[in-house]
């Protein structure tokens, strides 16, 4: 999934003027990878809540701010100085349209808290930190299997409290009550029958404009057949290395891939050949750019720990 995001940041549309079958592909790709963050979502709100009670709260908060919210300002800072050091290239400066603002304290800190402008992909860590630190004072409610449904239902529909927040309680949902669904293995038959709805919604999602409220309740239903579907993927040995690095790949991959796509773009131009060695390249180009650095960066285990919030092995 991580991979995926990749890909979506590559997509051309907008960018390019894309005709044709090349405009339907890369349409196509932006609807399939637009699943992943709501996944990502649930599977946070599984993790946080499958052993949950409110004795473990304060080690929980601990924790998660380790792993969360160090990692949360310690990318935004990272996204500021790149962006901030590029941009101080003459060169640069005098070819872009963008210019980096003048920063007083109090609006440095707003950029790296609330806004985080210079690294775009760490928007879905500030979410969490808002579903880590809040959403327990709702537990004696979700608690109540009937309860909690009615609450995941208000959330999803009226996009109370921060967006993603329903599809986040889903997954603590399946925390909670439904522990063995999630872990179990399904039929061939399920399987089947979760990739045709599926591939039948991400179709429709191409033809139809849906509200976001009601696009959150069709990711809810495609992100669940997504995970029965996972059974397919399952591997019984030892992941490889860079296959522990998804969180790596998410916060390091926006930094490396805009100027890339940057470059092709000045070099190839608005054309088809370029939007077509853009999609294809650029993503194949980062995710190497970032294996590459997780390797030189992994021998560094503290440095290592503290930039993944203590993921993956070193």
């Amino acid at each position: 999934m991580a991979i995926m995001i990749v890909f979506r940041h590559s997509i051309g549309l907008g960018v390019y003027s894309l005709h044709g079958t090349l405009y339907w592909i890369e349409k196509s790709l932006s609807e399939v990878t637009d699943l992943i963050v709501p996944i990502f979502f649930m599977i946070s709100g599984y993790l946080f809540y499958q052993n949950f009670d409110y004795g473990k709260l304060k080690s929980k908060w601990i924790g998660r701010f380790k792993s969360v919210v160090i990692p949360y300002l310690i990318w935004n800072i990272v996204g500021f100085v790149f962006i901030y050091s590029i941009f101080s290239i003459p060169f640069v400066s005098a070819h872009s349209s963008s210019k980096i603002p003048s920063y007083t304290s109090l609006s440095f800190i707003a950029d790296v808290w609330y806004n985080n402008m210079y690294n775009g992909p760490t928007w879905f860590l500030k979410n969490l930190i808002y579903y880590i630190y809040i959403i327990p004072f709702l537990y004696p409610i979700f608690k109540n299997k009937s309860g909690y449904i009615l609450l995941i239902v208000c959330m999803l529909s009226g996009n109370i409290l921060v967006q993603y927040a329903g599809i986040y309680m889903f997954g603590a949902y399946m925390g909670i009550h439904c522990r063995d669904l999630i872990q179990k293995r399904y039929s061939e038959l399920l399987h089947c029958l979760s990739a045709l709805y599926l591939l039948s919604t991400i179709i429709g999602g191409l033809f139809c404009q849906i509200p976001f409220d009601y696009l959150l309740v069709l990711r809810l239903t495609q992100a669940i057949c997504i995970l029965i579907i996972a059974d397919c993927f399952a591997i019984e040995s030892e992941p490889k290395w860079w296959m522990t690095i998804s969180f790596f790949i998410y916060f390091t991959h926006d930094i490396i891939l805009e100027p890339i796509e940057k470059i092709f773009f000045i070099a190839l131009g608005d054309t088809t050949a370029g939007a077509i060695i853009d999609l294809i390249f650029a993503p194949l180009l980062t995710l190497l750019s970032v294996i590459l650095i997780a390797k030189i960066f992994r021998l560094n285990k503290p440095l290592w720990n503290i930039l993944t919030g203590n993921r993956g092995a070193a």
